[in-house]
């Protein structure tokens, strides 16, 4: 696979991404009358307290950037370790890299889900129109954030063809964690003020 495939790939991951956040917050916000809206709602302050600390709450901004790309890189390894088992010739390593590998997709369609109904609960707590949640609140920082996850699986994609990564390992592995340092600082930088616009 060549790094154009690699590109084409997650540019197709990364529009499915959105496309599934964007239904599951549009049917929470028509059908989610009493149901999806207290479920929204639960999801939005789970996931606040479950996956995010003290330091992704900080006052400061450059520590809630610091707190939220450590965050995103934790997640980010799983699929980057799963790209370099799948490398390997030992089917036992490529096994393990496989299960690695649908673990990421179906944390990463879980997350679409929950993304959704988070931005349902905000438009719904502010009154605001959910398209401009998503817009503002998302938007900005999950172009790279989703962009950084969306590369990963490809490389792993790529890694489990064999003719393998034809291309530079460093380049594949630095791009997405340079992607999620962006999707930090926009996230803690801009996305308050785009937020703060809508709602």
């Amino acid at each position: 696979m060549t790094d154009l495939q690699i590109k084409r790939f997650s540019l197709f991951v990364f529009f499915l991404f959105f496309a599934v956040m964007v239904v599951f917050s549009a049917l929470a916000q028509t059908f989610g009358s009493t149901t999806l809206a207290h479920l929204s709602t639960m999801v939005s302050h789970g996931f606040q307290r479950s996956l995010f600390s003290a330091l992704l709450f900080s006052h400061s901004p450059l520590l809630r950037a610091g707190g939220i790309f450590l965050n995103n890189l934790k997640v980010l390894a799983v699929v980057l370790a799963a790209a370099g088992l799948l490398r390997v010739k030992n089917r036992g390593a490529r096994f393990v890299g496989y299960i690695g590998l649908s673990l990421f997709v179906g944390l990463l369609i879980v997350n679409a889900v929950v993304g959704g109904l988070v931005v349902t609960a905000i438009a719904r707590a502010h009154h605001a129109a959910w398209p401009l949640v998503m817009l503002a609140g998302i938007l900005p920082h999950g172009v790279f954030e989703i962009g950084a996850y969306a590369f990963g699986i490809g490389l792993a994609v790529a890694a489990s063809r064999p003719a393998g990564v034809r291309s530079r390992v460093l380049y594949h592995t630095l791009l997405p964690v340079f992607l999620l340092l962006l999707a930090a600082l926009v996230e803690s930088f801009v996305t308050p003020l785009l937020l703060g616009l809508v709602t």
